[in-house]
């Protein structure tokens, strides 16, 4: 089957589950509450797709894109897609509880999406806007962050995050202090509140300040605390100067 198959079953079933496509390239399509669930799709490129609350649970995505797509209240639990570019892509409200991310890419995507229980091992996040996103009990090990917001977003003591990397983000209210993992996240150039590294590190931290002051920008505060702009390459620099 190609994409005039494709987009004819779309219109006229809405419900697509169990199907299998390859090699389709589809642009500029309304394809809202389809339902895709257990489908594969192998090579196939999305651009400019509105995928409004459609359904794909337990959908197998191999070497797919979706650019500029709408995945606003998408559910992709459970899903295997593994390796996946999203580019571009609101995934506000988007659902990938139980997703198989490893190795997959979001560039410049933006909303609150819900990750939980979420494999994301060597996922990449760059330039995204996650802002009060969840990702409770998500396996982020290896998962790269650069010049993202993550602000207000919800982590939990199952979270995994070993040898993850934060670069340049903003964690503004976000807690990493029961993060598993959380001594070797990368944390060069982050922005965030040092009430929510969690206090043992807070205290070690104002003990040092005159001796990091290079290294810690305490000129910007929130109604709760003073937010920390960490240029370190990780916790060992606070640790290491007494």
């Amino acid at each position: 089957m190609q994409g005039g198959d494709f987009l004819e079953l779309c219109q006229e079933s809405y419900d697509l589950n169990g199907t299998s496509w390859a090699g389709l390239d589809i642009s500029n399509e309304n394809l809202r509450e389809i339902n895709f669930g257990c489908a594969s799709f192998d090579s196939c490129t999305f651009r400019s797709v509105n995928f409004l609350d459609c359904y794909f649970d337990f959908v197998e995505l191999v070497d797919c894109t979706f650019i500029n797509c709408s995945l606003r209240g998408a559910s992709f639990d459970s899903a295997s897609a593994s390796g996946t570019l999203f580019q571009g892509c609101d995934i506000n409200n988007a659902e990938f509880d139980g997703a198989q991310l490893t190795g997959a890419r979001f560039i410049g995507c933006y909303g609150a999406a819900v990750f939980s229980s979420a494999l994301l091992d060597g996922a990449i996040f760059d330039v995204c806007d996650l802002t009060k996103s969840t990702f409770y009990r998500a396996d982020l090990d290896n998962s790269q962050f650069t010049y993202c917001l993550l602000e207000n977003v919800n982590v939990n003591y199952e979270t995994r995050a070993w040898a993850a990397s934060f670069e340049d983000c903003d964690l503004t209210d976000t807690s990493l202090k029961y993060v598993a993992g959380f001594t070797s996240i990368d944390l060069k150039g982050i922005t965030i509140s040092p009430y929510l590294l969690g206090s043992s590190f807070v205290k070690e931290m104002n003990g040092v300040t005159k001796k990091v002051e290079e290294k810690v920008n305490f000129s910007t505060y929130t109604s709760r605390s003073k937010v920390a702009i960490l240029t370190c390459s990780n916790l060992e620099l606070f640790r290491s100067v007494q």
